[in-house]
């Protein structure tokens, strides 16, 4: 990782970039502690990916503490696509990628 300030890395953004392409990240500091990070596109999908399995697992434990304290309502299956259907969802075990 390196860190570089706002200045420096303007003047030699290609520099910059090249070492970003390499896997390096940088962190691109400001005054007033805005700083900024450059990196990858893979990582920041990672990253980006990561997050967002946070918040299911985050929704998973809060439906779990859900449970745990008798609030929950248990379904069979074919209730819960009966009950999907009736939504307008889909009870489909697939993943559909966008």
């Amino acid at each position: 990782m390196l860190a570089a300030n706002y200045s420096t890395v303007r003047n030699r953004f290609k520099d910059y970039l090249d070492q970003v392409m390499e896997g390096e990240t940088v962190i691109i500091t400001r005054k007033n502690q805005q700083n900024a990070v450059m990196m990858g596109i893979d990582e920041y999908n990672e990253l980006k990916k990561i997050m967002r399995n946070m918040e299911y697992l985050k929704m998973l434990d809060e439906a779990n503490a859900r449970l745990e304290a008798g609030q929950g309502v248990k379904m069979t299956m074919e209730g819960f696509t009966h009950l999907m259907e009736g939504r307008g969802g889909s009870a489909s075990t697939e993943a559909k990628v966008a």
